[in-house]
């Protein structure tokens, strides 16, 4: 699920989720990056993507030699959002609801 996460905070906030969305607007992804960004082995991470694609939550092209561009399927949505609302409508209201919570008093202030 990590990965799943990962490649949907990297899909356009207009998406709908009523079709297949490429993850950073088609852009290339390296195996290194994501075991970067993921803190995880090579074989990790490809546990967890067969995983995915086994799934049909994820789809990918191969650029042999250079890397990956990621499709995430519509039926993340399901799995991720609210059904009644799109994903970017969500992300603004958990940002908003993130704003609007009380500032905490660090501990060496009180």
């Amino acid at each position: 699920m990590w990965l799943l996460t990962l490649l949907v905070r990297f899909i356009p906030d207009t998406w709908t989720a009523e079709t297949a969305a490429f993850v950073a607007g088609g852009a290339i992804i390296t195996d290194a990056q994501l075991v970067s960004w993921l803190h995880v082995t090579p074989r990790t991470l490809t546990v967890w993507r067969r995983r995915l694609k086994r799934a049909q939550l994820l789809d990918w092209t191969l650029k042999p030699g250079v890397g990956r561009i990621y499709v995430v399927s519509a039926l993340v949505n399901g799995i991720f959002a609210d059904r009644n609302k799109p994903l970017a409508a969500q992300r603004i209201e958990a940002q908003s609801q993130t704003a609007d919570a009380e500032p905490r008093t660090p501990r060496y202030l009180q």
